[in-house]
């Protein structure tokens, strides 16, 4: 790059800085219409200067940004990665658009932050720096914002920009200021394209050709749930090969439902066992009254040596095991889906693990990663009790349910390579337990 090509680029980006300093009265009436249309949450709008009423923690953080909750969805996975080898790391995830609260506390992982974005100003830019402090940003919207992110250089805080692409409707609105967008590109330690094409037009646009590297698309995922491989085996041991299949989330609305297809089920498949893990604790009592009233055999995880081949029924009351239970299950009803009372469990946690899965109608909170499961052959929705027994019966064909399973987790596993990418130079940058690179 020639030194007036840099030069040109610099100070287009300087230009754009210089206005943005006068844009504040233009960011609060903006920000005053956005609230009168419902666009932003009045309750958080402070965020959207820097402000928060929330303490940061001491320690690394990681600050993930996306523009909304389904740009948002292929950093659930890599935020779950990131924590297995940055255990005592927080999680910030910023959007720009407003999002659905009670959606985003579901899939979050357990003690990441959701916050608004501050608007591209310098008040509201240094206010979220100060107060964040981030060690790392990791950014997949494509709206580029030059002040944030000349401010976030300016303070040594490293940037990967993940699935770029230069149709961005960013790039669209930048280009009327020569340099500007190539700046910004370049402000980036590293920039992973979605693919040949995109990483074509992001160097037409200015990016240095050594920080653009073709990774494909990053998506959701689940990290598969821990189990302790010498239960998992002695399980397996004492089970004997029975089918088994497991309900998990079940919601109360939704226990006597399960109770009835099993023992439908069961007319059809010899020696099933139903493993039932409530959404709810506490029901563990509750349950087990149904289970009586139903003249059915069960015992309780916590008293595993009353197992015998008469067992019909395992009440899951053990905290934590999932991870062995959909290890031991070919087959997994994802709860808290049949009934309008739920808005559906995380169908990614069994597909990691390779169950084929049920699910019922009322799968709001996670409807994407149903609709990828189910676009693949993985997943199946059922309507009634008689349609769940039905399917349990077909999948305990070992055939059906191993095609099943495997489609989960083909598509589980879709984007592991970029997350895998995104690890490495993250690591390259902080060391592999946040230290100084």
């Amino acid at each position: 790059m020639s030194e007036k090509a840099s030069d040109q680029k610099s100070l287009g980006l300087s230009v754009y800085s210089g206005l943005a300093k006068y844009a504040s009265p233009l960011a609060e009436r903006r920000a005053q219409r956005s609230v009168e249309k419902g666009e932003e949450d009045a309750v958080r709008i402070q965020e959207r200067y820097g402000n928060s009423s929330i303490v940061r923690a001491d320690g690394l953080l990681f600050w993930l940004h996306s523009s909304d909750l389904g740009h948002s969805l292929g950093l659930m996975g890599l935020m779950g990665r990131l924590k297995a080898v940055y255990p005592d790391a927080t999680f910030l995830l910023t959007t720009s658009e407003r999002v659905s609260e009670q959606v985003m506390a579901v899939r979050l992982p357990i003690g990441a932050i959701h916050q608004y974005v501050p608007y591209d100003i310098p008040r509201a830019v240094e206010s979220f720096l100060a107060h964040w402090q981030p060690d790392i940003c990791l950014w997949v919207e494509d709206r580029l914002m030059p002040v944030l992110f000349q401010e976030t250089i300016t303070r040594n805080i490293p940037a990967l920009y993940l699935n770029a692409d230069a149709q961005s409707r960013s790039f669209r609105r930048l280009r009327w200021m020569p340099g500007v967008a190539s700046s910004v590109m370049n402000l980036f330690s590293a920039i992973l394209a979605i693919d040949e094409e995109a990483a074509s037009g992001l160097q037409k646009l200015g990016a240095s050709p050594d920080k653009i590297s073709v990774a494909g698309v990053l998506r959701e995922g689940s990290v598969p749930l821990p189990a302790n491989e010498a239960m998992r085996s002695h399980v397996a041991r004492q089970l004997q090969g029975r089918p088994v299949w497991l309900a998990v989330h079940v919601n109360e609305s939704e226990e006597d439902m399960v109770i009835e297809a099993h023992k439908m089920a069961q007319r059809s498949t010899h020696r099933l066992l139903s493993i039932i893990s409530p959404l709810k604790p506490e029901r563990i009592k509750g349950l087990s009254a149904k289970l009586v009233d139903s003249d059915l055999n069960f015992i309780c995880r916590s008293d595993w040596s009353s197992l015998t081949p008469l067992t019909e029924v395992l009440l899951a009351d053990v905290p934590n095991e999932l991870g062995l239970w959909y290890r031991i299950a070919s087959v997994s009803l994802v709860g808290n889906s049949l009934t309008s009372e739920g808005r559906g469990g995380n169908p990614d946690e069994p597909a990691a693990l390779g169950s084929a899965i049920i699910h019922g109608p009322h799968v709001e909170d996670f409807a994407d990663s149903f609709f990828r499961l189910a676009s693949v052959g993985a997943a199946v929705e059922i309507l009634t009790v008689e349609s769940l027994a039905e399917v349990i019966s077909e999948l305990m064909s070992p055939d059906k349910a191993a095609e099943m399973a495997h489609a989960a987790w083909v598509a589980n596993s879709e984007g592991a390579e970029v997350t895998d990418q995104v690890i490495e130079m993250v690591v390259e940058l902080l060391g592999p337990q946040g230290d100084e690179a």
